[in-house]
């Protein structure tokens, strides 16, 4: 099978990507040819595809929509690659015929890519499948949260104009407008229910899709894989508590914080690993040197080095006020026979089951959580047998063996039924 996969970035940036990463070698080392097709950005990985890259909207380092800057030049392609974009239409439809692609596998295109090629897609006969990684079909920011509002439903079905609103793109007015407009295009023209099959990577996505009027034929659930050969069981305990992820609000950081200055453990220490460049991770450090807590802000962390930290620690830590959408930290700690302490919310419960793979605390509920943390601090033999019990759990949910099978039939599906229309 030769697959064209689709994807605003080819570098490492978010969970997409590290899943693009992971997914393409899975599928190539099954038999199937894989082209990636994305945005030129500076920070690419080198590919010998790149003729098939897209122009960025708004120059190589413009890799947030907030960034873009609202010129007169360069406000036309904006809106097009937000909208409808028939560059993005055209580069696509020219991969599928040089490259003889027998099916179309989507990943982030929202803002950038447009979804003009699944248009293009079926214009040359091939399916259209679009796997979601978070909620940018019925929300504006993706996430359904704004600051304020930790499980925000606001626009939820249809109503985008509380986006603009609340500024959601970014605390942006322009890049919010493009946004919400854009939006309430795609929905008239029902674009993306043209969509072939969704993969969705947990059930409460499927839900929020069915609810909002896709096609629950159309919506297959296959959780996110990882290959656990990469990480060392952990056997050496530090007694630390990792969180490694962005740093940001929606993420709950500050509750972490708070937590960690209210644990009755005086020997437990709270480690974050992550960006710290930005207003919010600084405000999280003034906080803890004012709560007098103990936390160590290492900054990025990556490969064998990230992994070390989680064989080390005694579990990790999720925080989340939001809606997280199945969180690769969690499954990352799984690998490494670490249990997770998290939020009650969706997402994180659909992993984190409650006192077998690890604790769950309210969310926003600094008290709550440093008293799951507590519990682990001073039982580390509960904690390593759930720290077992998770690894077993993703050996058998999320093996890549199972992600490639069940993957691998939706797109025979897909194919099977393009083939059948013509």
């Amino acid at each position: 099978m030769r697959i064209l996969i689709v994807n605003k970035y080819y570098f490492m940036k978010g969970g997409a990507e590290r899943y693009l990463f992971n997914v393409k070698p899975l599928l190539e080392a099954h038999g199937h040819t894989v082209v990636p097709l994305t945005i030129r950005f500076a920070r690419n990985e080198p590919t010998p595809y790149a003729r098939y890259f897209l122009d960025p909207p708004a120059g190589e380092a413009a890799v947030q929509l907030e960034q873009f800057s609202l010129r007169l030049t360069s406000l036309p392609r904006m809106i097009l690659t937000a909208f409808y974009s028939p560059h993005a239409k055209a580069r696509v439809r020219q991969a599928i015929r040089q490259e003889r692609i027998d099916l179309v596998y989507a990943l982030n295109i929202s803002n950038y890519i447009s979804p003009s090629i699944i248009d293009a897609a079926h214009a040359e006969g091939v399916p259209f499948v679009h796997r979601l990684s978070d909620f940018h079909l019925v929300c504006p920011d993706a996430l359904f949260y704004r600051p304020g509002k930790d499980r925000c439903l606001d626009c939820f079905p249809g109503k985008y104009w509380h986006g603009v609103l609340h500024r959601c793109i970014g605390g942006s007015l322009g890049a919010s407008i493009v946004r919400c407009a854009s939006m309430f295009f795609h929905d008239a023209i029902r674009i993306y229910h043209r969509t072939d099959s969704f993969v969705c990577s947990n059930p409460f996505m499927r839900e929020v899709l069915a609810e909002r009027g896709f096609d629950r034929t159309k919506l297959n659930v296959i959780p996110t894989p990882i290959d656990v050969r990469r990480f060392r069981v952990g056997t050496d305990d530090d007694g630390s508590f990792l969180y490694a992820g962005r740093i940001s609000r929606e993420k709950g950081l500050d509750v972490l914080v708070e937590a960690a200055g209210l644990m009755q453990s005086r020997d437990a220490r709270v480690v974050i690993v992550g960006d710290t460049a930005s207003p919010y991770a600084r405000e999280c450090m003034d906080l803890a040197a004012r709560r007098g807590a103990r936390v160590e802000f290492l900054g990025p962390r990556y490969g064998d080095e990230l992994r070390g930290l989680l064989a080390r620690c005694r579990a990790s830590v999720l925080p989340s006020r939001w809606i997280d959408n199945l969180p690769n930290a969690a499954l990352e700690s799984f690998a490494a026979s670490k249990p997770v302490v998290g939020t009650d919310v969706e997402g994180i419960r659909t992993l984190v089951h409650d006192g077998t793979t690890g604790l769950l605390a309210a969310p926003g509920d600094a008290a709550d959580l440093a008293a799951k943390l507590d519990a682990f601090a001073s039982e580390p033999d509960t904690a390593k047998r759930m720290g077992q019990a998770a690894r077993q759990f993703v050996e058998k949910q999320h093996s890549p063996e199972k992600h490639s099978e069940r993957l691998t039939e939706v797109f025979r599906q897909a194919i099977a039924r393009r083939r059948s229309e013509r």
